[in-house]
């Protein structure tokens, strides 16, 4: 599924954000090689969280 683009924040400007391939919290480098840019409907599909209180 692909969510819509560009994604729009509020302001109109564009934005994405920085996804760690392996979250900093089990272990992951914080390395520009251990991550990937993405849009804030897509980084939020990797992320799932039932609840919302949980950023990990």
């Amino acid at each position: 599924m692909r969510a819509s683009e560009p994604f729009l924040p509020a302001e109109g400007t564009r934005c994405c954000g920085v996804h760690h391939r392996r979250r900093l919290t089990d272990g992951g480098e914080d390395a520009v090689e251990t991550a990937i840019a993405l849009c804030p409907n897509c980084h939020r599909q990797r992320h799932p969280f039932p609840n919302r209180t949980s950023l990990n």
